[in-house]
């Protein structure tokens, strides 16, 4: 038997008295309430570890390794979980805990080629066969190749040749190989207005031929050329003139008269606008020159002037008659002519 202090008063007490002596202290009551407390303390916290677990168990989808990592450390995942979707190699899980849930995903699968057939790009899994190469036709420069894989299968085919020109040897369209000569020029025919040309390069021979007229339609290109206008519009002008004298000069003839002197008072009158005729027809004349072009109005105008009848030379019954008749033929002829020289004046290309 040992003896200790009693707690109350100091006193030496035994070990298994239940009560001092002294002052009626009992030292083991409060020894049993400790070890009652402690054991309430260690039941309490076993029940609330208990719960804590099974909270998250169930937060773990009943997983019992992932609901350990919960518990010791991963606390967020009671209320949220940091997902990682699920892949044909494993399922939606949790990146904290490793909770997992749902099923796996279907396969990510990338089309078959000629090399490899239909293959998952996520775990490599494969199905079917390769298909058939993609074949490219072959060149002067490469056999048959697949476009895909690169094999290649033949010979390579003859050069595709552009034929030679005068600026370019013959060459092949696909690989760029010369060979040969240059080829002569192929001329174009000279035409009215430019000279022998290669259709080629361009480069020119000889001179052009030069339009067919120079007045009026070229009977080659077809053309209105109007290298004599000024001539043209002179000649033009002066016939018009000539034309308005006749005109009125035949009026004035025609007019009557009471006796046979009152007509040779007119024939007067008109063989003043003949006169100015004849210098307006004579001018016209001129003009022509020797042109070519202008040959044939000019022997309109050469005839035209020289029908320009005389004076009238007194008035006698019978010069008066005669003058009259001469100015009826006249009048016949220049309406001849005047078509004949529109005729020609339409055919250089101007309105008339």
């Amino acid at each position: 038997m040992a003896l200790i202090k009693c707690p109350e008063c100091g006193n030496d007490i035994s070990d298994k008295a239940k009560r001092c002596p002294k002052c009626g202290f009992k030292p083991h009551k409060n020894r049993k309430d400790k070890l009652c407390l402690i054991i309430g303390t260690v039941i309490l916290m076993s029940i609330l570890l208990f719960a804590f677990w099974v909270w998250a168990l169930v937060s773990a989808r009943y997983n019992v390794n992932a609901s350990f990592k919960i518990l010791f450390g991963n606390w967020g995942c009671l209320t949220r979980h940091d997902w990682e979707e699920a892949t044909c190699e494993h399922k939606k899980t949790c990146k904290q805990c490793g909770t997992t849930e749902g099923g796996y995903a279907d396969h990510v699968w990338k089309e078959a080629t000629c090399s490899i057939p239909k293959t998952c790009s996520v775990c490599g899994e494969q199905e079917g066969k390769p298909v058939e190469h993609t074949w490219e036709e072959a060149t002067c420069t490469t056999p048959k190749t697949c476009s895909v894989c690169g094999k290649q299968e033949g010979g390579l085919k003859e050069h595709v040749w552009e034929k030679a020109t005068c600026v370019k040897l013959k060459t092949c369209m696909v690989c760029g190989t010369k060979e040969g000569d240059y080829a002569d020029h192929d001329w174009e025919e000279a035409t009215c207005t430019t000279p022998m040309t290669c259709k080629v390069c361009h480069q020119t021979k000889g001179s052009a031929k030069g339009h067919t007229t120079r007045i009026g339609k070229c009977a080659t290109c077809g053309k209105q050329v109007y290298e004599l206008n000024s001539e043209a519009t002179s000649i033009m002008k002066d016939v018009t003139t000539a034309t308005n004298n006749i005109t009125d000069g035949l009026s004035y003839a025609t007019q009557s008269a009471d006796s046979y002197f009152g007509y040779y008072c007119n024939f007067s009158v008109t063989a003043v606008n003949f006169s100015f005729a004849k210098t307006e027809l004579q001018s016209a004349i001129k003009t022509c020159g020797s042109y070519e072009e202008f040959a044939e109005i000019k022997k309109i105008l050469s005839d035209w002037e020289k029908a320009i009848p005389g004076d009238c030379k007194d008035s006698s019954s019978k010069e008066v008659k005669r003058y009259y008749n001469d100015l009826k033929v006249f009048l016949e002829a220049s309406q001849e002519y005047s078509e004949a020289i529109h005729e020609i004046i339409a055919s250089w290309g101007y309105n008339v």
